[in-house]
């Protein structure tokens, strides 16, 4: 999948129509850069609801900027404009931000929410009405961000919310937001206040990925009783929130003072295209929910990797060995074999042993590349993937997260297919307060 061209692509034109045009940066005194939204910018820690967690684009802004670019992420899950502003988070942006600083806004996906009266009273924001309409909107975002942002001299910056992952029947992303976007790029232009339209990005990017690629970048529950199916349409996994963060990074030079503001050498990173070996083991083993807390992994493993448990569990079921050194290298890119051979390791372990199609393998253009220790295991993969002699996975090649992702979807259906759900998600679920 050919994500970094896909994204690129859909950067050109992104900016709503506001006050922004390219000058020089700051000079060397740190810049905050402060997010307010909801759970689609948030950050998140561990979250035992999860098989495939979910992720902010706000956590992972501040690593496409320069170091000068400090990034505090305030945003919570669940909240609207209008509720965010009862929060102490909002009361730490008021007394945080200065003069020089950047607050990025993006609201939308909980304005709309009002099927109860405890939603009616604290979250609902009607999308008509103008910034001098109590109860609208436009009015919210004016009043609660634009305005103190800009009486502090603070610079406010309006995002559009991201696209949910739902498709019309022509395969088109289907717009679930209602007026609420529009009345984002609108307020920006009443105000001049400069606009990334993160909604127009999303859009882009989901048409030219497809329904069926584009949920990769999507969180999943470990119940099938949740979401649709398992799958989270509202909220991005990891790669989702790396994913927005980089466009959201590459957008940013054209406000205003932040001409400077991108590390290039992060955007264009390994470590945002391919798959540590720690979290590839630690997302599996996430996925088929045997996490046990242990120790005594391996020496190169510290207590305080975030993926500890899992690479201990891992090992106690067999899906990993050390080197010959006895070494587990957290931190290396996990090739595309090795990823197999825990794949494999894993259906064994949970009874679903995979079957070989040798003429699948025989015709496999890379077999002769294949290390011995892995050709069994490469040979099932693919015979499970249906790939052939068209597959060009180098078996030694670093595998790529949009492909690490993709399995990840597909053996997730293999193991809670039973536990189907046939009810649609309803809009309180879409998102909780948490």
């Amino acid at each position: 999948m050919k994500l970094k061209r896909i994204i690129t692509g859909v950067l050109a034109g992104v900016m709503c129509f506001g006050a922004f045009n390219v000058t020089s940066a700051f000079a060397s005194d740190e810049t905050n850069i402060f997010i307010v939204g909801d759970s689609t910018s948030c950050i998140y820690g561990y979250d035992d609801n999860y098989a495939l967690p979910r992720a902010g684009w706000g956590m992972y802004l501040g690593d496409f900027l320069r170091s000068k670019y400090h990034v505090e992420d305030f945003a919570m899950s669940g909240r609207s404009s209008k509720s965010f502003a009862t929060e102490d988070n909002y009361k730490k942006l008021l007394s945080e931000m200065n003069e020089g600083d950047y607050v990025l806004i993006q609201f939308g996906h909980n304005d709309a929410k009002k099927s109860n009266e405890n939603d009616l009273k604290n979250r609902y924001t009607d999308s008509e009405g103008d910034i001098n309409t109590e109860g609208s909107f436009k009015n919210s975002l004016y009043k609660n961000y634009i305005e103190p942002a800009e009486e502090k001299g603070a610079k406010p910056v309006l995002l559009t919310p991201i696209v949910r992952h739902e498709f019309e029947e022509d395969g088109k992303v289907k717009d679930t937001h209602g007026n609420y976007d529009d009345a984002i790029r609108e307020l920006a232009k009443e105000t001049n206040v400069p606009c990334i339209d993160v909604n127009q990005m999303t859009t882009d990017l989901y048409n030219n990925m497809g329904s069926e690629e584009s949920i990769i970048l999507h969180a999943i529950f470990k119940s099938t009783e949740k979401g649709d199916n398992g799958f989270d349409f509202t909220h991005l996994n990891h790669l989702g929130g790396e994913t927005v963060a980089k466009m959201v990074a590459q957008a940013l030079p054209a406000v205003d003072g932040l001409a400077n503001c991108v590390n290039t050498n992060a955007v264009n990173d390994d470590k945002y295209k391919f798959m540590t070996r720690d979290e590839f083991v630690g997302e599996i083993v996430r996925l088929i929910d045997k996490t046990e807390s242990g120790s005594a992994v391996f020496t190169d493993v510290n207590s305080d990797n975030k993926y500890y448990d899992e690479i201990y569990t891992a090992k106690k079921l067999g899906l990993v060995q050390g080197d010959d050194k006895g070494l587990f290298n957290p931190n290396d890119y996990i090739t595309v074999q090795d990823a197999f051979v825990i794949i494999d390791r894993m259906y064994k372990e949970e009874n679903v042993p995979l079957k070989t199609d040798e003429e699948v393998f025989s015709q496999f253009k890379y077999a002769s590349e294949t290390s011995d220790y892995a050709k069994d295991a490469v040979a099932n993969v693919l015979t499970k993937l249906n790939k052939s002699a068209s597959t060009n996975l180098l078996p030694k090649m670093k595998a790529e997260k949009s492909a690490c992702y993709v399995l990840f979807d597909k053996i997730y259906n293999d193991f809670y297919v039973s536990d189907v759900r046939n009810e649609a998600q309803s809009a309180d679920e879409i998102e909780v307060v948490e």
